[in-house]
């Protein structure tokens, strides 16, 4: 295949990076991380010259490629990441965020966003982390003296509150963007994982620093504490122990959250702050055989991470840390389908015991045994989803190899 005048698409330049990277981005969810000789290689794709054409220019800027490597460079760095004008990119899905309802664009409340970006100002930030850490003491000790008598526990109320709080979580990460005048996308409903939750389209933060994408990561997380603040109050004047429950049961879902394990919050943070790009695919691509790449370490970013394990011990420890935390998802979902079967009985019996429920109209029933096998219930469809999603992909890669030979 002859690669003779070939364009590459228009774009933006973004941020440069603390390792002379350049963000290159080509729209609002399209961005890539290029070396700038990378980028000389790239611009020289404008649609009027043929490969003999791009050699001979780059040789006078002492960047010495055949036509030969000038097509491998199209091959792994512009087909792949539809940098050709005429093609049409298509975001990787995260398929661990299976469904996913998208509601309306965050620009249409733009206006509140950037007067909430008052909330990070230093000073103003370590006298909200103050006040969470005084809410979050206060509502333990208040369990702790009642001695966890949990009897009054109302289901409804805290499935409220923690409703509005993944609705704070979500404005929390917009905000942090605005705070550098980056414009999100669209905000939505999904399940990640097992658990429902808000998403916000955050493609176009990519072409930020780490440093700021850091920021934003941890975002959500500083926003959805400030209803701890509120609740421990709310607590304080009417003694429901509900309230000091809620903020507890939230703050342990923000350590969960910040656990660098899966592709929650914390594994983000925890890339930005490193600077560990591309650390779920690359971990998976150690496991497969080393491509002969070194050649051209120059060009693209990806391929650079491809074979940072030769130059980066952080790299190497933090990646076969991922891997071993993939390894116990893998070995906990395992234990959870054994686990499905065995109780299977007890399953069924719950659903029955909703059914009685529904049919008192006791709604307050419903969601406290609802709430009892919730632990069951998505995790079971989200399993038979990622077999049945996987069998389809397979049959269609099988077809479209038939078809190829």
């Amino acid at each position: 295949m002859t690669y003779d005048f070939i364009k590459t698409k228009p774009y933006e330049i973004g941020e440069h990076t603390k390792d002379n990277k350049i963000i290159l981005s080509f729209d609002k969810k399209h961005h890539i991380k290029l070396s700038a000789t990378a980028k000389k290689i790239l611009d020289k794709f404008d649609g009027s010259s043929s490969l003999e054409d791009i050699h001979l220019a780059l040789e006078k800027e002492e960047i010495n490629l055949s036509t030969e490597e000038l097509s491998i460079f199209v091959d792994k760095i512009l087909v792949p990441n539809s940098l050709i004008e005429g093609t049409e990119y298509v975001p990787n899905k995260d398929s661990l965020l299976w469904l996913k309802i998208e509601l309306f664009e965050t620009d249409k409340l733009s206006f509140l966003f950037e007067k909430l970006r008052f909330f990070y100002k230093k000073s103003i930030v370590f006298f909200m982390l103050f006040l969470i850490f005084c809410s979050i003491s206060y509502s333990s000790y208040a369990l702790v003296s009642n001695h966890m008598n949990l009897k009054s526990v109302n289901s409804v109320k805290i499935l409220l509150i923690v409703a509005l709080d993944i609705i704070i979580h979500e404005i929390g990460h917009v905000v942090a963007a605005y705070k550098y005048n980056v414009r999100v996308g669209k905000v939505g409903l999904g399940i990640f994982l097992f658990y429902p939750v808000m998403f916000v389209d955050m493609s176009n933060i990519w072409r930020c620093k780490n440093t700021q994408r850091a920021v934003v990561d941890i975002g959500g997380t500083y926003f959805q504490l400030f209803l701890l603040i509120i609740l421990s109050v709310i607590g304080y004047f009417t003694g429901d122990i509900n309230y000091h429950l809620t903020n507890v049961s939230i703050f342990v879902a923000v350590i969960i959250n910040l656990l660098p394990i899966i592709k929650l919050d914390g594994y983000w943070l925890f890339c930005d702050i490193l600077e560990l790009d591309n650390l779920s695919k690359n971990t998976i691509d150690r496991l497969k055989s080393q491509r002969n790449i070194h050649k051209y370490n120059s060009i693209n970013d990806n391929q650079q991470n491809d074979i940072c394990k030769n130059k980066d011990s952080k790299y190497i420890l933090f990646s076969n840390l991922y891997l071993v935390s993939i390894v116990i998802a893998l070995i906990v979902t395992i234990v959870y389908s054994i686990n499905i079967v065995k109780n299977w009985n007890r399953l069924v019996g719950y659903f029955n015991i909703i059914k009685l429920d529904l049919i008192h109209q006791d709604v307050n029933l419903v969601l406290t045994h609802l709430n009892e096998i919730f632990i069951y219930i998505l995790p079971l469809v989200f399993i038979i989803y990622m077999t049945l999603s996987e069998l389809i992909k397979a049959f269609f890669r099988r077809k479209k190899h038939d078809k190829t030979n």
